[in-house]
Order: structure tokens, then sequence, then C-alpha cells
């Protein structure tokens, strides 16, 4: 842990960027894994000068190493949806692995190895290396109390360092206030059940579409899933065996539910 906890979530708008003690209250750290030679610290080299959130490489690590480190924000309190808005920098010589630096929800228990933890976006290749790149995501399944994390992952000595800057959050205004329309009809999921990766027939008929997978229970998996712009594949070999739902939406307000069976 790097400071003290505030006892009371706060209202939006929140911003952090560092540079003083009231905008580092509140931050929690957590380890996972190997306990490496870095940590996520508070230090300089920001996108606005002095501070940014860095954490560095496991220097000397054994090959097998993995090290997984968690900074968790202040507790935040929310209405409605939010917009999540941040600077971030990757530095080094290795290549960014797929996990190497991502960002999550939390709501309930801060501690993120207790489960709390809902995937929301990768932040591991953000654009050009040693360049600040804007990130900005739009949250739209929660209210009342939240916390946002960053979980830096790496194995063995890898050379992968990441910096994030002038965090922003507030409650969003760009949700269009749009009749829904089920198009369900219209896609179809194939192969269903499948092994690795799967196909959705129709998803053209979406605008900039958002992709979101369940577990049976209805907790979250994965938001703004990727699907393969070579074939139009989404790739879940690495989900465990179990029936899923796929939800699709967009902008103008089209949504649809599918059920996917993996083997």
């Amino acid at each position: 842990m790097l400071c003290a906890f505030n006892m009371y979530a706060q209202e939006l708008p929140y911003s952090c960027n560092f540079d003083t003690q009231t905008s580092q209250d509140g931050w929690l750290y957590y380890e996972e894994g190997v306990e490496g030679v870095s940590d996520w610290n508070m230090s300089g080299g920001g996108f606005s000068a002095p501070n940014a959130l860095t954490h560095d490489y496991n220097v000397g690590a054994s090959t097998d190493d993995l090290m997984i480190d968690w900074m968790v924000s202040p507790s935040l309190i929310t209405t409605g949806p939010i917009s999540i808005e941040l600077m971030v920098r990757q530095m080094g010589f290795s290549t960014p692995t797929d996990d190497n630096c991502e960002l999550y929800m939390i709501t309930g228990d801060p501690n993120p190895e207790n489960g709390g933890a809902v995937f929301i976006a990768n932040l591991s290749n953000p654009g050009p290396s040693a360049t600040w790149i804007p990130q900005e995501f739009l949250f739209t399944s929660i209210v009342g109390e939240f916390r946002i994390a960053f979980r830096y992952k790496t194995l063995g000595a890898a050379w992968c360092t990441y910096a994030i800057d002038d965090i922003s959050i507030s409650l969003s205004t760009n949700i269009p206030n749009l009749e829904k329309k089920d198009v369900g009809e219209n896609l179809m999921i194939y192969p269903n059940p499948v092994n690795d990766k799967f196909y959705v027939n129709g998803i053209d008929i979406f605008e900039n579409p958002k992709l979101t997978l369940f577990d049976a229970t209805g907790r979250t998996i994965e938001n703004n899933i990727a699907v393969n712009h070579t074939n139009g594949s989404i790739d879940i070999s690495n989900l465990k065996s179990g029936c899923y739902s796929l939800r699709i939406e967009d902008s103008i307000g089209r949504f649809a539910t599918k059920s996917i069976f993996k083997l």
C-alpha cells in the first residue's frame, strides 16, 4: 500500500495528475506473484510535469518470474454512465504482450485478488513507443461506488515500462436517449458450439459496435472484445468450457444478445 485509504467515496468529476499529495492520496497498491524489484510509483516524467504513475520492468528477474502489480484508485461514486480519459506511454525494448498493462473497474473490496476486478481496456500498446497517447473509455454498466485499477504484468525481465497521467473521470453526457431495437434475429454465431474462434454473421448492421462477453452467472468477462479485422473472427480460446452470452450494441440503440457454448 502506497497511500492512506480515503474513508468516503468521492463524487464525480474526479481528476488526478499525481503531482501533489492531494492527487496521490487514496491510491492503493497490491502485489500478486513474485515480489519484483519494481513497483507502481508516482514519480517524474509525467505528461503534465512533474509526476506520473509509472512502472518499470522487473530488472534481473528469472525467466519464469511472473510479476503482477495493481494500483487501485480512491473510492468514487457515480449516478450513471462514466467517461474515463487518461494519457498513457509505453517504453522499452521488449514487444508489449496483450496484457502488460490493463485498465479495470472494481466494486466492493478494493483488493483485486478477491475477484472484484472487471476488465475495461488493454493499454499495452497504445501507439508509438515513448509517446504519450490519449485514451478515452465509456463505461455504462455501473451505478454507485467504484474504483478504477491499473494492472501491470510481466514475465521474467522483459523490458516494457508504462506511465499513466492526467486521469479524468466524469459523468458521461454522450449517451443518446434512443429507443432500443433488438436486431438479434439478423445475426448468426458460427460455429456454435465453438473450440477457439467464432464468427458473427451480420455484425455489419451495427455502427461502431461494442461487444461484451458475460458468463453464465451474468458476470462481465470482457468488455470491448476485439474482432479480427482480417477474417472477422473472435478468439475465446483462453476461456474455460461453458455457456457464455455475447452482447452487441451500438451508439444508435441497436443491440443483440447471443448464447455461445465453449467446448
